[in-house]
C-alpha cells in the first residue's frame, strides 16, 4: 500500500510547497496537476481489495468502491491545477486546496471510521481559511461554513460513538438516535433542503474554487464516508428509515432550488442553487437504493462535477469580482468562450441533452418510475423550475447588446483583461468533455457498475 499512501501524502507536501511558493501562482497549478496525475497512475495500479496496518492501531482499507471515489478525487484535483494554469487566481487558495484534497483523499481509505471523519472535518476547515479571504469580503458565509463543518464533525463522531453502543446493546431507540443523527449530518454536509442555506451564502463572499472545492471534493468524500458507514453498519438498513430520508430530502432540495435558481437575485446564488438541485438529484437515486438509482446517482454526481468546474471557469472570465446579472448581460458579444462555459455549465445542471447531465437525469428518472411513478411525477416540478432558470441564464447570456443611444451611461470600471488563450481552450476541453459524457455515457458507467456490484449492502 506505499503507493496509495504516497499519493495520499503527496497533496500534503504540495500543499505546503505551494503556500511557500504563493507569490508565484503557476507553481500550485503546476503542483495540482502533478499530484492529480501522479494520483490518478498510482490508484489505477492498485487491486480492488487490500488493507494495511499502519503505526498507532490504525490502517487504510481499500475497496472497488473507494478507489472509484480516489480517482475522482484526483481527477478533480487535476481540473483544479489546470484551471490556475490557464488564468492564475488568488494565490492564498490553491494550497488549501492541496492540503485538503490529501485530507479527503484519506478520509476515503483510513481506518476506523472515526478518523476518516476527523480527516474530512479537517479538509473542510483547512478550506475555511481562502473562504474568509473571498470578494465580498463579508465574512458571515464563510463562518456558516465554518459551523456547519464543526456541527457535522461533532454529530458524526457522536453517531459513531452510540453506533458502536448499540452492537453492543441493541436497542431500537438507540439504533434510531444513531438513524437520525447520520441523517442530519449528511443532508447538512450534502446541503439538502432544509440544511442547505450555508452554501448560497458560502457562493456569495467565498471565491469560486471554494464553492468548487466543496461542491465537487467535500460533499464526493463525504457519500463516500456515508457509504463506508452503510457498509459497517448495514443494521441502518433494516432496523431505521435511513436511506429514506435521502429521497425526502432530494424531492425537497430539487423542488425548493429550482424554484429558487429561478427567482436567484445574483448568478452566485443561481450556481449554488442549482448545485443543491444536483445533489437532490443525486440523492434521490441513492435513496432509491437500487443498482439503477445509484448507478443515476453517481452519474449525475460525475456531471455534477464538471458543471461545477465549468462553472467556475466561465466565471473566472468575468472581470467582476462580485457580479450581477447585469454584469453577465450580452457576455457572448465580447467573451464568447465565458458564455459558452456558463451556459454549458446550465445544461448540464438542467439535464439538456446533449450534455453530460441528461444520461444522469434519465437514469435516476427511470429507477424513481419503475420504484414508484408517483415518485417521478414529484421529481418533475424542481425539474421544470431549473430548466425555467437555465432559459433565463441563457436569454441574458446571449441576448444581443443595447443600442448605445438607448444603453445607460456605462459604470466607471477599468477595462477588462484579455480573455487568455488558455483559458479559452480550458473551457473548450472541459465543453467537449461534457458532450462526450452525454453521448457516450458508458464510458463512465462501465467502471461505476463494476464497482458497485462489489457493493453487498446493494440489494
Amino acid at each position: 500500500m506505499t503507493p496509495l499512501l504516497f499519493s495520499l501524502l503527496l497533496p500534503l507536501a504540495a500543499g505546503l510547497l505551494a503556500f511557500l511558493t504563493r507569490r508565484v501562482r503557476l507553481i500550485g497549478g503546476l503542483l495540482a496537476v502533478a499530484c492529480g496525475v501522479v494520483g490518478l497512475l498510482l490508484t489505477t495500479g492498485l487491486p480492488a481489495a487490500q488493507t494495511a496496518s499502519l503505526p498507532l492501531d490504525l490502517s487504510v482499507e481499500m475497496s472497488a468502491v473507494s478507489r472509484l471515489f480516489l480517482l475522482a478525487v484526483w481527477f478533480i484535483l487535476a481540473l483544479f491545477g489546470l484551471l490556475e494554469l490557464a488564468q492564475p487566481g488568488r494565490s492564498f487558495v490553491l494550497p488549501a486546496v492541496l492540503g485538503a484534497t490529501g485530507l479527503a483523499g484519506a478520509a476515503l481509505v483510513v481506518q476506523p471510521l472515526s478518523l476518516a471523519v476527523l480527516a474530512l472535518q479537517l479538509a473542510a476547515l483547512l478550506m475555511v481559511f481562502p473562504a474568509l479571504q473571498g470578494p465580498a469580503r463579508r465574512p458571515w458565509g464563510s463562518l456558516g461554513y465554518l459551523s456547519t463543518t464543526i456541527l457535522a464533525g461533532a454529530g458524526a463522531q457522536l453517531g459513531l460513538w452510540l453506533a458502536e453502543f448499540y452492537v453492543l446493546n441493541p436497542e431500537p431507540d438507540t439504533a434510531r438516535t444513531v438513524a437520525m443523527l447520520f441523517a442530519v449530518v449528511a443532508a447538512l454536509t450534502l446541503a439538502l433542503a432544509p440544511l442547505h442555506s450555508w452554501l448560497p451564502r458560502l457562493a456569495d463572499a467565498a471565491p469560486y474554487q471554494v464553492t468548487a472545492w466543496a461542491g465537487m471534493v467535500g460533499q464526493l468524500a463525504v457519500i463516500a464516508v456515508f457509504l463506508r458507514l452503510l457498509a459497517a453498519y448495514d443494521w441502518l438498513l433494516t432496523v431505521t428509515p435511513l436511506i429514506y430520508v435521502f429521497i425526502l430530502g432530494g424531492l425537497l432540495s430539487m423542488t425548493l432550488a429550482g424554484g429558487l435558481a429561478l427567482a436567484a437575485s445574483t448568478p452566485r446564488y443561481w450556481f449554488a442553487y442549482a448545485m443543491v438541485y444536483s445533489v437532490g438529484l443525486a440523492a434521490v437515486g441513492l435513496g432509491l437504493f437500487t443498482l439503477q438509482g445509484v448507478e443515476g446517482a453517481a452519474l449525475a454526481f460525475l456531471s455534477r462535477i464538471v458543471a461545477i468546474i465549468v462553472a467556475a471557469a466561465g466565471f473566472r472570465a468575468v472581470p467582476q469580482l462580485s457580479i450581477a446579472w447585469d454584469d453577465l448581460r450580452s457576455l457572448a458579444s465580447h467573451r464568447l468562450p465565458a458564455a459558452i462555459a456558463l451556459a454549458c455549465a446550465g445544461s448540464i445542471f438542467a439535464g439538456i441533452p446533449p450534455f453530460a447531465g441528461f444520461p444522469a437525469t434519465w437514469l435516476v428518472y427511470r429507477a424513481a418510475y419503475t420504484a414508484a411513478p408517483q415518485l417521478a411525477l414529484l421529481m418533475a416540478p424542481g425539474t421544470a423550475l431549473l430548466g425555467l432558470s437555465v432559459v433565463r441564464l441563457l436569454t441574458t447570456l446571449f441576448q444581443p447588446p443595447l443600442d448605445a443611444e438607448a444603453s445607460p451611461p456605462p459604470r466607471r470600471q477599468p477595462p477588462p483583461p484579455p480573455l487568455s488563450r488558455r483559458l479559452t481552450l480550458y473551457i473548450v476541453l472541459l465543453v467537449a468533455l461534457a458532450v462526450g459524457l452525454g453521448l457516450f455515457p458508458q464510458t463512465a458507467l462501465t467502471p461505476i457498475s463494476a464497482a458497485l456490484a462489489t457493493l453487498r449492502v446493494l440489494p
